[in-house]
């Protein structure tokens, strides 16, 4: 997972793919970016690969 602050006031999340806790650890990267400033947007996208999907 990668995220970082973009423009100051929005957080950027990066998933590289789902996993049973992904949303807790996108709230708690969106909270840690949002420490001492006030956020007003937050991205954040999954770019899974085929080697990350469960095969089918």
């Amino acid at each position: 997972m990668t995220s970082k602050p973009l423009q100051d006031d929005t957080a950027y999340v990066r998933l590289g793919g789902f996993a049973p806790d992904a949303a807790e650890r996108v709230f708690k990267a969106i909270s840690r970016l949002g420490a001492g400033r006030t956020l007003t947007g937050a991205c954040w996208t999954c770019a899974a690969t085929a080697a990350a999907a469960p095969a089918r």
